[in-house]
């Protein structure tokens, strides 16, 4: 299993972001020209909790002939300790365990850590995969940061 961490710093209360990381419009901001999803999002939720589960087809940059189908679960929301873990699966990936963890600094700043870990169909897929989720990740962290600025 490959892993993958992706790290930033917010000048956000972590409760905050927490609270943010797990609605609908952080989802569609966060993702928004890297992955796109064609699954019925209206009957997502405004808010994620434990055993969410859905279904579609997903393209990378939005190019139609990247598209494969897709699922996630979220298997655990934990609000105490600011974590969610989600179960995806789609193209070449197997297994993706997906682990957001915010982590207060102080009262105005926390840690957003995106902690992937992964199995990929083949050496060459995992390889690509592993730059892939760092290169999308760490983008998506940056539109995190864009998101949580707007709501200000």
């Amino acid at each position: 299993m490959k892993k993958v961490l992706v790290s930033s710093i917010y000048n956000y209360p972590a409760r905050f972001v927490y609270e943010q990381a797990k609605t609908k419009k952080f989802l569609l901001h966060t993702t928004k020209g890297l992955v796109d999803f064609e699954c019925n999002l209206l009957d997502y939720p405004e808010v994620a909790y434990n055993g969410l589960s859905w279904t579609g087809k997903m393209w990378v940059f939005g190019l139609k002939n990247t598209s494969c189908d897709y699922s996630t679960v979220y298997e655990k929301i934990d609000d105490e300790h600011m974590t969610t873990l989600s179960v995806e699966r789609g193209g070449n990936i197997l297994e993706w365990l997906h682990e957001v963890r915010i982590e207060s600094l102080d009262k105005d700043r926390c840690r957003y850590v995106d902690n992937i870990k992964f199995i990929a169909k083949t050496g060459m897929a995992e390889f690509m995969t592993w730059i892939f989720t760092y290169i999308i990740y760490r983008w998506r962290q940056r539109r995190q940061l864009s998101y949580l600025n707007n709501l200000i």
